[in-house]
């Protein structure tokens, strides 16, 4: 895990379960904080999570994940810019530190040289008028304290020079940071926006999700009312076939109670014709006794 602090800002990421963690006053990191909120409210249980098919709470997952991941590779990758510039300046500042540490040990070198020289001069009783060559011995001994000297001068020399160069550097690095066109605040803008796209793509599926389930629901609600409407309509014309029927049965009782009643009639004109008959016989039968006819 890397890190990069300053004003009242610490901003982390890591392989952690692909999460990103940021707290922070800036404007970007609180915006992308309350992405981050809107993603994980948008993505959660509460939006029709409870009838999420299988397939569907799968690839919402995946798209959670991925999210997540590609987010945290991005606020990742920017801290691995800035900690190259952070380590860039902080082995530059070692260096400088080590370079002023030399500059000081030779400083104290020549300090120790100056004084060795004028203990020499003392020694040997050498005035301003001194002219090289006089005393061969101190000569000697001269030319070596400012052999050390040269040695000393350059060693301090070459300190300062590379304590300015370093320092120069430094100063490029931090006017580059201050300087370039994508920063921190950049990238986590951009991963809010990458959390933010995949929270309105989920809300999308789990949109689609539940119009699909409402029209399923609608469907079948559909189905069972022409389901009901067609055995209503085979009721209704079970009962016309019924109906039909009692009236053909009546119809067909009315016809038999005509018939039955014509032949009470018959039968009644017929028993008249036979009374009728019987009584003409026995008419004849005294018209032939007054007649004497056997």
């Amino acid at each position: 895990m890397s890190g990069v602090k300053g004003n009242s800002v610490a901003i982390f990421a890591g392989n952690q379960e692909n999460r990103i963690g940021y707290i922070g006053r800036n404007g970007a990191t609180q915006k992308a904080w309350e992405k981050e909120k809107q993603y994980k409210s948008a993505s959660g249980s509460n939006i029709f999570a409870g009838s999420l098919k299988g397939d569907i709470s799968e690839t919402i997952q995946k798209k959670k994940a991925m999210a997540r991941k590609e987010a945290a590779k991005i606020v990742s990758d920017q801290l691995g810019r800035d900690d190259v510039s952070t380590q860039a300046i902080q082995k530059s500042q070692a260096h400088q530190q080590e370079l002023l540490e030399t500059a000081t040990e030779a400083g104290k070198q020549l300090q120790y040289l100056n004084q060795a020289k004028d203990e020499l001069m003392e020694a040997y009783g050498i005035t301003d008028e001194y002219k090289p060559g006089s005393n061969a011995e101190y000569d000697d001994r001269l030319k070596e304290l400012n052999d050390q000297e040269e040695y000393w001068n350059k060693i301090y020399d070459d300190a300062l020079l590379g304590i300015g160069a370093e320092s120069s550097s430094i100063t490029a690095i931090k006017q580059g940071l201050l300087g370039r066109k994508y920063t921190m605040e950049d990238a986590m803008e951009e991963a809010g926006q990458v959390l933010d796209a995949a929270s309105k793509e989920i809300i999308g599926l789990l949109r689609k999700d539940a119009m699909d389930h409402v029209r399923e629901e609608l469907e079948e609600k559909v189905e069972q009312a022409e389901k009901a409407a067609e055995e209503k309509e085979e009721q209704e014309e079970k009962l016309e076939e019924i109906k039909e029927e009692k009236e053909a049965a009546e119809e067909q009782t009315e016809k038999l109670h005509e018939t039955v009643e014509r032949q009470s009639e018959m039968l009644e004109k017929i028993d008249e014709i036979k009374r009728s008959a019987d009584l003409l016989d026995e008419d004849m039968k005294g018209l032939l006794v007054d007649l004497d006819i056997q």
